[in-house]
């Protein structure tokens, strides 16, 4: 009984942001890394330090 009331409130709290739109970081990793002319443009970004080269190549990969 304890499990089934962890997971409905665990879902009650996860709904609420759930809803939410993308935020400025979203769109912008989606914006100049994911949705690339090319998969190489997706990795190829070598001087920024936040984003990883990975996450851009899944995402990219994902999307095609």
């Amino acid at each position: 009984m304890a499990v089934i009331a962890v997971v409905v409130l665990a879902t009650a709290v996860r709904l609420g942001p759930l809803q939410r739109g993308l935020g400025f970081d979203e769109l912008f990793t989606a914006i100049h890394f994911v949705q690339t002319d090319t998969i190489w443009a997706a990795g190829d970004h070598l001087g920024d330090v936040q984003q990883s080269r990975a996450y851009s190549l899944l995402a990219r990969c994902s999307l095609a």
